[in-house]
């Protein structure tokens, strides 16, 4: 499975409570390829799980979903792969257009959430990011400049840059900024991908700091920067067995500060801490913490 699919299974997995957050994930489906204007709508994906979910969204919202024809298609890594073009009737287009009557952003968005679901559709729908171990790169296809132009706004008030391209005569944003990539996956939902980012990166800075022993190798890198991507998950055991309160002060403050804000990204993290910690602080606080739940557990023969 690529480092894309993981990603987009893990957000289809994602729980949406608001009907506005629900709206706004679906127009984000169906934004970048539809035309609102003439009540045309598409959707089509690679993702078994996406097509569910979009179907799972739009039965939510107004009692009907899509049928899906299949094709065959070949995907990045020139692969054979079957997708499913949603194809909808003239009932449930009638309700697309009365819900979505000209595609405009500002009228769907009714919460602090739906701009991040909205993102969460397009990037389900049109998205595609490399596995960090080969390069960084986030693409979004988005083909109507006038559309590409409302994503870029949305994000950059989010304070994430996007550029604009032509790839065959697609238009596109990408970046290819780790650290936007992990903004944007934090955005959206995927957190502990954007940790899992992090965590590889690391790794590649330390196998290139000259400082460095040379026989270190990457499994000993991995083991003193900690398993960043299972961290929350670490901190959550540990409070719940109360082996939290053996930490230091600081280690405590940073372990109640990333489970009670999964949402924000690294360097917002380090910024909420009183005084405000540097990324880098951040990082070695929780592979210390981690370290730490280890011992813990591998101690009684049990890190599960």
């Amino acid at each position: 499975m690529s480092f894309s699919q993981e990603i987009k299974d893990a957000l289809c997995a994602l729980g949406v409570k608001n009907k506005c957050c629900k709206a706004a994930l679906a127009l984000g489906m169906i934004y970048s390829r539809s035309d609102f204007e003439n009540h045309i709508y598409k959707f089509s994906t690679d993702s078994e799980k996406c097509a569910s979910l979009f179907s799972h969204t739009l039965r939510s919202l107004f009692g009907k979903e899509p049928t899906y024809e299949e094709y065959e298609k070949q995907n990045r890594a020139k692969e054979e792969v079957t997708c499913r073009r949603a194809v909808f009737d003239s009932e449930l287009t009638n309700k697309l257009a009365e819900r979505f009557p000209t595609g405009e952003l500002n009228d769907i968005f009714s919460c602090s959430m739906c701009q991040a679901s909205f993102a969460r559709g397009i990037f389900l729908s049109n998205g595609s990011v490399n596995d960090p171990e080969n390069s960084y790169h986030l693409e979004l296809s988005v083909c109507d400049e006038g559309k590409a132009e409302n994503i870029m706004k949305l994000l950059s008030s989010e304070g994430i840059q996007l550029k604009r391209t032509t790839r065959r005569g697609v238009g596109a944003l990408y970046t290819k900024n780790s650290e936007t990539i992990e903004d944007i996956l934090t955005y959206i939902g995927a957190s502990l991908y954007s940790i899992r980012i992090m965590d590889i990166k690391i790794v590649r800075e330390i196998r290139n700091n000259e400082n460095r022993k040379s026989n270190c190798d990457a499994a000993n890198i991995y083991k003193s920067t900690g398993a960043a991507a299972n961290v929350i998950r670490q901190i959550s055991r540990l409070i719940s067995d109360g082996k939290i309160e053996a930490l230091d002060l600081p280690l405590k403050t940073t372990a109640r500060l990333r489970v009670e804000n999964p949402e924000m990204s690294l360097s917002e993290l380090a910024s909420i801490h009183e005084p405000p910690i540097t990324k880098s602080g951040l990082f070695h606080r929780l592979a210390k913490i981690t370290a730490y739940a280890q011992k813990c557990y591998d101690s009684n023969g049990d890190n599960r």
